[in-house]
C-alpha cells in the first residue's frame, strides 16, 4: 500500500536547482532514509512534504485520511510555557477526550442543571471508553524515558537538547502512521539513540528519516534515497548495501567519464581548427560539445583528505590529570580522577548527556578549573578546539575569507601543502560557494566551515566535542579520512557509534557519578562494559511490574551500611511495583473524574518515586 506519491518534484532556491523531476513511493511499514549534503535541500523537501512550502513543479500526494507528524532539526515552540502546558496542546483523542471532560466538569460546576449534568456524563463516558487516562501516563513515561522528569519547567530554561527530545516525545505521542524525522538522533546520547531505533520498529511505523547516523540507518532503515546534484538514486537495502550498491554505481560511472573526457579532448581538438564550413553536421558536433562540456564541468570534486599534516612536534605529555574532582553543585562530574593523555591516544569520551564529557575538554583547554587536584598540559601541545556552537566574528565576511582569516595554507608532510581553496574543494564546498558570505551557509555548511578553520592551524591536539553533529555524512567521511592522517593526538566526546568505531582506539567511559572507566577499544568494548554494569539491573514487565531484582549477597568490597541500603531499597522496589499494578488496575474500572484525577496523579507519583529507588540502587552496585 502506497501512502506517499512523490511525481516529478522539482525546487529551486536562490537560483540553485536543489532537485529536479524527484519521483518516488513509500509503502506502509517502510521505513526510507534520505542521505544527501548540506544544503542540497533535504529540509526543504521535508516542508514540501509536509505542505509547508510549494514545489516549482510536481505532485505530492498522501493516502487520504492519514496520520502523519514531523520533527524538523529546530522544533518551533512557545518558550513562555511549561512542559507540562505544552503537552496539553497535543492532539491526541484522549487527550482532546480529556479536555473535554475538564470543561464539562467546569461548565456542571458553575452551571447545575440537567443539560450541564448530561454533558458530563457524555463526556465521562467517552473518557473512560477511549481510555484517556493513559494519554498523561504514556507521557510521563515517554518523557521519562528521554529524560525529561521535571515538568513544571519553562521550556526557556531548558537545553536545546532537551527541546528536541521533549519535541521528538509529543511527536510519538501523536501515535501517527506516517513519520517524517530531520536528525532525530542529534542531542540524543547512546541508550535514547537506541531507545528510538527499536520504538521505530517495533511499532511498525512506516517513517522517512534523515540522519546522519549511519547506525541508525543500518540498523533501521529498509530502503535508501540519495540526492546526488539534484538528482535521485535509490537503493533497495540498509546503510550496509547502500555503500556497497553505491561503490558499484561509482565504478560504473568513473568509468563512463573516463570515456567522456576521452570524447571531449578529441571534440576539443577538433573544435580547435576551426574548420571554414559550418553545415547543420558541424553545428550539431558543436552543440554536442557544449552539452559534454556542461555534463563535465557538474561532475563531483574527487579530492581526498587522506594525507597526513606536518604540525609543531608533539612531546610524549598532552596533559597530565592528578587527583582532579569537579562538581556543579551537587552534581560530581569527576571524582579523584587521574589519567595522562598521550601523543598518539585516539580518545572517545562516552556516557550520558551532562555526564561532564564537555567539561573534561574545557578543563584540558583551561576554559575552566578543577575544584581539586591538579592539571599539567605538554609544553609542545597545540589545541585545536571544534565546539558544539559555532560563531563566526563577521558573518557577512565570504566562506574564503573567513576561512583565510585562520590560515592561507595547510602544511603537509614532505613539505607539500594544501591552500584554503584545496581544503574546502576537499569538504564538499563547490568554487561557486566560495565567494558566499558566510551568513547565507546553511546550518551544516556553516559547522563545516567552523571545522575547517580548527584544522587549518595546524594542531597537534585535536579536541572535538560532538563533531558529527549537523554535519551530512560525506563530510564525516572527509573528516574521519583527515584524522586517519593525523599524527597527533584526538580526543572527541561524541554519540555517533559510526564515527567512534571508525576513529576510537581508547574509550573514557562516564557513568554520571564523577567515576570515569578507562577502556581499551572503541564502541563495542564500551557496550561489553555497559552490559556488565546492568547485568544486575532490575527487570520488570510493563504490564505486571513484577521484580527480578534478588537480594544481594553480603560481599567485602561493600559496607555493612551499604549492604543494608541495597536490602532496604529492594524491598521499597517491590512494593512501589506491586502499588503500580495496583494502580493501574483501578484506572481500568469505571469511575468519577475525580477519583480518576486522583488515581493518575498517584500513579505518576509511584513512577516517578519507582525510577528515584532504582537509580540509587544502580549506583549502589558500582560502588
Amino acid at each position: 500500500m502506497n501512502l506517499l506519491s512523490v511525481y516529478n518534484l522539482s525546487k529551486q532556491m536562490g537560483g540553485k536547482l536543489l532537485f529536479k523531476e524527484l519521483s518516488f513511493g513509500i509503502h506502509f511499514k517502510e521505513r526510507v532514509a534520505l542521505i544527501a549534503p548540506n544544503g542540497s535541500g533535504k529540509t526543504t523537501l521535508l516542508r514540501i512534504l509536509n505542505e509547508e512550502l510549494l514545489p516549482d513543479t510536481g505532485l505530492v500526494t498522501f493516502r487520504q485520511g492519514l496520520k502523519k507528524n514531523v520533527l524538523y532539526q529546530q522544533p518551533a515552540v512557545d518558550l513562555n510555557q511549561s512542559v507540562d502546558s505544552l503537552l496539553k496542546q497535543s492532539n491526541h483523542p484522549r487527550n482532546a477526550a480529556r479536555i473535554e471532560l475538564e470543561i464539562a466538569q467546569k461548565n456542571l460546576h458553575e452551571n447545575p442543571g440537567s443539560t450541564a449534568e448530561k454533558k458530563y456524563h457524555l463526556a465521562l463516558e467517552c473518557y473512560q471508553q477511549c481510555e484517556a487516562w493513559r494519554f498523561e501516563n504514556q507521557a510521563n513515561e515517554l518523557l521519562h524515558q528521554l529524560g525529561i522528569v521535571d515538568f513544571s519547567q519553562l521550556l526557556s530554561t531548558l537545553s536545546g537538547g532537551q527541546l528536541k527530545r521533549i519535541a521528538l516525545a509529543l511527536v510519538l505521542l501523536e501515535e501517527p502512521e506516517f513519520l517524517i524525522l530531520d536528525e532525530p538522533s542529534n542531542h540524543l546520547d547512546i541508550p535514547m539513540m537506541e531507545w528510538l531505533e527499536h520504538y521505530l520498529i517495533l511499532n511498525e511505523i512506516t517513517v522517512l528519516l534523515v540522519t546522519h547516523d549511519r547506525y541508525m540507518i543500518d540498523r533501521v532503515c529498509t530502503r535508501v534515497i540519495e540526492l546526488d546534484q539534484g538528482f535521485a538514486n535509490f537503493y533497495q537495502g540498509n546503510y550496509s548495501y547502500y555503500l556497497e550498491k553505491r561503490a558499484e554505481r561509482m565504478e560504473a560511472e568513473n568509468a563512463r567519464l573516463d570515456k567522456a573526457r576521452n570524447r571531449y579532448r578529441n571534440e576539443l581538438e577538433w573544435i580547435r581548427k576551426m574548420p571554414k564550413a559550418r553545415g547543420t553536421k558541424s553545428k550539431a558536433r558543436i552543440d554536442a560539445f557544449n552539452d559534454l562540456s556542461e555534463e563535465l564541468s557538474h561532475k563531483r570534486n574527487t579530492n581526498t583528505l587522506a594525507f597526513k599534516t606536518r604540525p609543531q612536534r608533539l612531546g610524549h605529555k598532552v596533559a597530565e590529570f592528578h587527583h582532579v574532582g569537579k562538581a556543579f553543585g551537587s552534581k560530581v562530574l569527576l571524582n579523584d580522577f587521574n589519567h595522562l593523555f598521550g601523543s598518539t591516544d585516539r580518545i572517545a569520551l562516552l556516557g550520558n548527556n551532562g555526564a561532564g564529557k564537555s567539561t573534561l575538554i574545557k578543563l584540558i583547554l583551561g576554559q575552566d578549573s578543577p575544584d581539586s587536584g591538579k592539571i599539567i598540559l605538554g609544553e609542545t601541545a597545540r589545541f585545536g578546539y571544534f565546539s558544539q556552537h559555532c560563531v563566526f566574528e563577521n558573518p557577512e565576511a565570504s566562506v574564503i575569507e573567513t576561512l583565510k582569516h585562520y590560515g592561507e595554507v595547510l602544511t603537509l608532510e614532505h613539505g607539500h601543502t594544501r591552500t584554503a581553496a584545496q581544503l574546502l574543494m576537499a569538504f564538499n564546498f563547490i568554487p561557486s560557494q566560495h565567494f558566499t558570505p558566510v551568513s547565507a551557509l546553511s546550518g551544516g555548511e556553516q559547522r563545516r566551515l567552523h571545522l575547517l578553520t580548527v584544522l587549518i592551524q595546524n594542531p597537534n591536539v585535536l579536541l572535538l566535542d560532538e563533531p558529527t553533529n549537523d554535519l551530512d555524512i560525506s563530510t564525516i567521511q572527509a573528516l574521519e579520512e583527515f584524522l586517519d592522517g593525523f599524527p597527533g593526538c584526538v580526543i572527541f566526546a561524541s554519540h555517533d557509534r559510526f564515527f567512534i568505531d571508525r576513529v576510537a582506539q581508547q574509550v573514557l567511559a562516564f557513568d554520571g557519578t564523577g567515576t570515569i572507566k578507562w577502556i581499551h577499544g572503541a564502541y563495542e568494548s564500551y557496550q561489553e562494559w555497559l552490559q556488565l554494569k546492568s547485568d544486575a539491573l532490575p527487570r520488570t514487565s510493563a504490564k505486571t511490574h513484577e521484580s527480578n531484582i534478588k537480594p544481594t549477597p553480603a560481599s567485602p568490597k561493600i559496607s555493612y551500611k551499604i549492604q543494608l541500603e541495597i536490602t532496604r531499597l529492594e524491598h521499597e522496589i517491590k512494593e512501589l511495583e506491586q502499588q503500580l499494578s495496583a494502580c493501574e488496575t483501578e484506572l481500568e474500572k469505571p469511575m468519577d473524574y475525580s477519583k480518576i484525577t486522583q488515581f493518575t496523579e498517584e500513579y505518576a507519583q509511584i513512577k516517578t518515586l519507582l525510577a528515584l529507588k532504582m537509580e540509587r540502587w544502580m549506583e549502589l552496585q558500582d560502588s
